[in-house]
């Protein structure tokens, strides 16, 4: 392991090691050991979850420290210590579920958005990355006419919510000179992607030493079953991939997919799939496929359902429980849950973020975080005091464990908070005229 130490940096690892598969898991074990005596890289990850809020569900009692968690976000208990809960920030767009949603990462008013936060932060932290940034969703193509993620104005940014495409597009670094037949098969979890690697990789394992060697092992089996479930999702059991736990998650999409709503996008699915790209989320930042990461939720005007396995039971779609009603009546208990489940998964993410070392700090503590929706109130149209999350510590930048009053903020100022954050000088994001310079109370 010294001599890698001393001819390799982390340039020149990558290319030594040839492709993804092979290089992603090695590389979380130098990342967990921060060596090359580097400072461990910041990470941007923008999560969306649709629909809004109800503010007096959502909004906590108190500020500071001293806050309580109202039904909405109390699963974020999990990650108090992690997180800052923002209020009275407000949206700078009007009208529509489309209007907000294309503004929120923009900061542009209008339909038709405008370079999105996510593809900004991709292009001035692409080095040393495979991917400037990684898009992954959970029914975000599903019966959607409105975006959130732009490349360009009018341009939205593609966003893979097949767990086996994804997987294959962000591993599958080992098939770029794959003949079409292998690619195929690759795609279609006939073949592995790690076994295609394998003869390299037991080559590198014998160029480690006992602990490197056993920690790349580790992350390779954790590498291993994400690829046997993706595979059991695309094409059901494949010979010496699936194990039985796996064949027991009930996915089975046919190649190719026929059926409606294709299977990524069946109702039922809808919380397996969400594990699934979680725990790509999570190998992609830990094993630094790149820097940063847009996680999308359905989209604006959502049909899901939650009567799916591992749903609350509410049969109703999204969008028309968002429209409550009566603030006490079953509506707005149908859509409290519903939300609640929402901030369960994203406290389920940050969690398993915080628990991947980073030299004597965490992932979660090098990553600037933020979970957002389209529209404040949904029952009421307006995009006032939005429900907004901020977490991690973007390295030493931000206070967390508490509740931030921003005083009528724009939310592009929010947006110039993440930049900020991230090491850029940047003062204002999308349409300076709509706020500029960050969210005041912020850093630590």
């Amino acid at each position: 392991m010294k001599t890698l130490h001393a001819e390799l940096d982390r340039r020149r690892l990558l290319r030594y090691l040839g492709n993804a598969a092979l290089a992603l898991p090695f590389t979380r074990v130098l990342l967990e050991e921060r060596l090359f005596g580097a400072t461990p890289a910041k990470r941007a990850l923008m999560i969306y979850f649709p629909d809004g809020i109800i503010k007096e569900r959502w909004h906590p009692t108190g500020s500071g420290r001293d806050f309580e968690f109202q039904p909405m976000t109390a699963p974020l208990k999990a990650v108090r210590d992690d997180v800052i809960l923002v209020k009275n920030v407000n949206y700078a767009t009007e009208g529509s579920h489309e209007g907000g949603a294309a503004y929120i990462l923009s900061g542009v008013k209008g339909h038709s958005g405008g370079i999105s936060l996510d593809t900004y932060l991709g292009e001035k932290f692409k080095s040393n990355v495979i991917l400037p940034v990684v898009r992954l969703g959970v029914g975000a193509n599903f019966q959607t006419g409105s975006h959130i993620s732009y490349f360009a104005p009018g341009s939205a940014s593609p966003i893979e919510d097949n767990p086996a495409k994804a997987f294959y597009n962000i591993f599958g670094g080992a098939s770029g000179s794959a003949d079409p037949v292998t690619k195929n098969k690759l795609l279609a979890a006939e073949m592995s992607i790690l076994d295609l690697s394998m003869n390299d990789i037991k080559g590198l394992q014998n160029k480690l030493g006992s602990v490197e060697k056993q920690k790349l092992d580790v992350h390779l089996e954790a590498l291993r079953e994400l690829e046997r479930r993706v595979q059991s999702a695309a094409g059901g059991p494949v010979a010496g991939a699936c194990t039985k736990e796996v064949d027991m998650r009930g996915l089975s999409f046919p190649q190719p997919d026929h059926t409606y709503p294709p299977g990524p996008h069946k109702n039922e699915y809808f919380a397996v799939i969400g594990d699934i790209m979680t725990d790509l989320a999570v190998q992609v930042l830990a094993c630094g496929v790149t820097n940063v990461l847009y996680f999308q939720w359905s989209h604006p005007v959502s049909p899901t359902a939650f009567n799916f396995p591992g749903g609350v039971d509410v049969a109703r779609g999204h969008h028309d429980i968002s429209h409550y009603g009566d603030l006490n009546g079953s509506g707005a208990q149908d859509f409290i849950k519903a939300q609640a489940w929402y901030t369960d998964r994203i406290a389920k993410l940050l969690g398993r973020l915080k628990a991947i070392k980073e030299g004597d700090q965490s992932l979660l503590y090098n990553t600037a975080a933020m979970a957002l929706t389209e529209i404040a109130d949904s029952n009421l149209h307006d995009f006032k005091n939005v429900g907004l999350i901020l977490a991690g510590q973007a390295g030493g930048n931000w206070n967390t464990g508490r509740c931030l009053d921003g005083l009528g903020a724009s939310h592009n100022q929010v947006l110039v908070s993440m930049l900020q954050a991230m090491g850029l000088p940047d003062t204002s994001y999308g349409d300076a005229s709509l706020g500029t310079g960050p969210l005041a109370g912020l850093r630590a």
